[in-house]
């Protein structure tokens, strides 16, 4: 049936819009501060960082979410830049921060997860007998390049095996550098942090000059850092038809942290990070298991609240079905409908028997104003009469409420008047024919 019958609810449809508008508006204020592009810090072109960023980069893509890569010297130099708040997001090699209480408590400095594995390879001149990390006491060392996690980590490890600066050669190389020195036999021993499938480490693997030492102690060391595992890289891993390695290595491994400022990306944003960041790393690789990153463990600082609930009940109902941005409003759009509810009810209860009452009122009263009508056939004038009905349609037609929810009563009185409308012109031609 054509609004244009029911006058009243043209005013309710344009009520209807004006609602819609206002939560429009209440929705874009709620998101005003909600960004929809980030930036994160990640390490050189060559490393695992870069790679990973790349691939993230991709993923949020598909969501229109940008992300920006800053490429720094590495997990030192993008966690003071995460300090200042010049990026939103950075990966973070465990062990970065050390024993520095107020980073790693920090309220607006937080993990999402930690999402792969960083093993620390350590290799040496061939013509030195190194068995543990105190054997290079007193030779040339690189280990990694000033701003990196990988510099900060060897350094805890040398240190503790008593190198430092005062017995021992400690130089702040790049990779490529580094590996450039060992090649030509002018350092004694290279530390670096990488992935194992990089090209750097094969390179490395490649050398006639050169071992790769196994960490005995890894027991020692894992109960020593808390952010340390130990890994096995198991005999003909990196090559079978050259059998490298030539026998099982073990190896310390720290795990790159995808770490987040709260001041400048949201809860909502950050959930949505971890289920896109949980696609690219839930494969595995060498050392990882099948769908065992993103994880909530070797976290380097305090784990975001959003990442705790996500990683304790998963996706949501919404989530599994329906796309990113659409999730986003309904989301949003609770957080101005609930606190609404209970005043909603309130309002309801009080509201609904006395507009059920005026409703019924209003149907009996037409009804009783049909009656009064149809009781003055044989005495009034047809065309008042008429006139008088037409008045009464007219009436009941603008409350359109009546229509859709008291169908019912509607069509009975719509009835009821149609039959006194037909009686009033049948008397009419009746005068007419006496006449």
């Amino acid at each position: 049936m054509s609004l244009k019958k029911f006058p009243l609810c043209i005013v309710f449809r344009n009520s209807l819009i004006i609602l819609v508008l206002t939560l429009l508006g209440l929705y874009s204020i709620v998101n005003s501060d909600s960004k929809n592009g980030f930036t994160i810090a990640t390490g050189s072109k060559s490393g695992a960082y870069y790679k990973y960023g790349k691939i993230y980069q991709e993923v949020l893509a598909q969501d229109n979410i940008d992300l920006d890569i800053k490429i720094t010297a590495g997990s030192e130099e993008a966690l003071n830049l995460l300090k200042k708040g010049k990026i939103d997001l950075a990966f973070i090699q465990g062990g970065t921060v050390g024993d520095d209480e107020d980073i790693i408590k920090s309220e607006y400095i937080k993990s999402i997860a930690s999402v792969f594995y960083e093993p620390l390879w350590v290799f040496y001149k061939d013509d030195l007998d190194v068995n543990y990390l105190y054997d290079l006491k007193g030779k040339t060392i690189s280990v990694g390049p000033k701003g990196s996690g990988t510099r900060i980590f060897s350094k805890h490890l040398l240190r503790d095996n008593d190198i430092d600066e005062s017995n021992s050669k400690i130089l702040s190389l790049s990779t490529d550098d580094g590996y450039e020195l060992l090649k030509k036999g002018e350092i004694d021993a290279l530390l670096i942090s990488v992935y194992p499938s990089s090209n750097i480490l094969k390179k490395l693997i490649d050398l006639d000059n050169c071992k790769l030492m196994s960490f005995r102690r890894d027991i020692a060391y894992k109960d020593k850092y808390e952010y340390v595992t130990s890994l096995v890289l198991g005999e003909g891993v990196i090559d079978l038809s050259r059998n490298i390695p030539e026998s099982d290595k073990k190896l310390l491994a720290t795990t790159a942290n995808l770490v987040v400022n709260t001041n400048t990306v949201s809860p909502e944003k950050v959930r949505f990070i971890l289920k896109k960041i949980k696609q690219v790393h839930k494969h595995g690789g060498i050392f990882e298991k099948v769908d065992f990153f993103p994880s909530k463990e070797f976290v380097e600082f305090d784990l975001h609240p959003a990442s705790e609930i996500y990683f304790e009940n998963g996706d949501t109902f919404l989530e599994h079905y329906l796309p990113y941005w659409l999730t986003s409003f309904i989301s949003n759009s609770m957080i101005i409908i609930l606190p609404l509810i209970p005043i909603i009810i309130i309002i309801l209860k009080f509201i609904l028997p006395v507009y059920t009452r005026n409703a019924t009122e209003h149907i009996y009263l037409q009804k009783e104003r049909i009656r009064q009508v149809e009781s003055k056939i044989d005495k009034t004038d047809s065309k008042r009469l008429l006139k008088q009905l037409a008045n009464i349609k007219r009436l009941l037609d603008y409350r359109c409420d009546i229509y859709y929810l008291f169908q019912s009563d509607y069509y009975d009185v719509k009835l009821y008047l149609s039959e006194v409308e037909d009686s009033v012109l049948q008397a009419s031609g009746d005068k007419e024919e006496t006449v």
